[in-house]
């Protein structure tokens, strides 16, 4: 299943495509922010799948909760586990980019969504901690982006090469 929220047609193309490399595990759309004082990018929305190992995997852990723009609807509240997360997006131009993560917690702060995966930035071949001011300077492309629990960047090596895509990492 793939949810996908604000009519984003590249976070639905991405979902799609990377759940076949990751045998069915389901994307999170996310909109990030930096915290350069902690060295942390958030992932967060109000949209979260609780079955990120896929549809045989374990159900997270969450709360149902209203919708925290506007205090309407209801939302999931999905506490993320932690580990390497991959995120990633196709460009207008036929360019994927994407950058590796470790998920280091979750958040119930006042900002973003009510989903909040609180994460460092990680060289995926080394796992050494990366700068996430780096990444905020040379984000490309749009704020929604897709992460998938694991690394994959070879897998979307071979996948950008396959499609005649260009492949950008953006840290």
């Amino acid at each position: 299943m793939t949810g996908v929220c604000e009519a984003d047609l590249r976070s639905v193309l991405m979902s799609l495509i990377l759940q076949y490399y990751t045998c069915g595990k389901p994307g999170f759309v996310s909109d990030p922010f930096f915290d350069s004082s902690n060295n942390t990018i958030t992932y967060a929305h109000c949209v979260a799948p609780t079955q990120m190992e896929g549809p045989s995997g374990p159900r997270l852990p969450y709360v149902v909760r209203s919708h925290m723009e506007d205090n309407k609807g209801v939302s999931l509240q999905v506490e993320m586990p932690v580990g390497v997360l991959t995120t990633t997006q196709i460009l207008e131009s036929e360019t994927v980019t994407c950058h590796v993560a470790k998920i280091i917690g979750n958040s119930d702060g006042w900002r973003g969504c009510r989903t909040k995966a609180v994460c460092k930035l990680i060289d995926p071949q080394s796992g050494v901690e990366l700068s996430v001011d780096r990444l905020m300077h040379e984000w490309q492309g749009p704020w929604h982006k897709v992460s998938f629990l694991g690394n994959y960047v070879a897998d979307l090596e071979k996948m950008s090469r396959l499609m005649g895509f260009k492949l950008v990492r953006e840290v």
